[in-house]
């Protein structure tokens, strides 16, 4: 049982004296936790698609692609 060892002090503890009211409210405290973690990993995750899709927008008005159509042509006349 390798996960034993990465276990805090104080769950063990809680686990041999079989104080289950100290189990419950250290799981509680961990799993709130974890959620805060998740959110925080959502949102990083969000302000970097964002910023890719700004360097991606950025570079195709750089290289003038935005005024092309995916075949080539120009938008312009693209509807004659």
């Amino acid at each position: 049982m390798g996960l034993e060892q990465h276990k805090p002090r104080a769950v063990r503890a809680a686990q041999v004296t079989g104080n289950v009211e100290a189990l419950r409210r250290m799981g509680s405290k961990g799993g709130k936790k974890t959620a805060e973690n998740a959110e925080i990993r959502a949102a990083q995750k969000e302000r970097e698609e964002a910023r890719v899709r700004a360097e991606e927008t950025a570079r195709i008005v750089q290289a003038n692609e935005h005024i092309l159509t995916p075949e080539g042509d120009d938008v312009q006349t693209a509807g004659d």
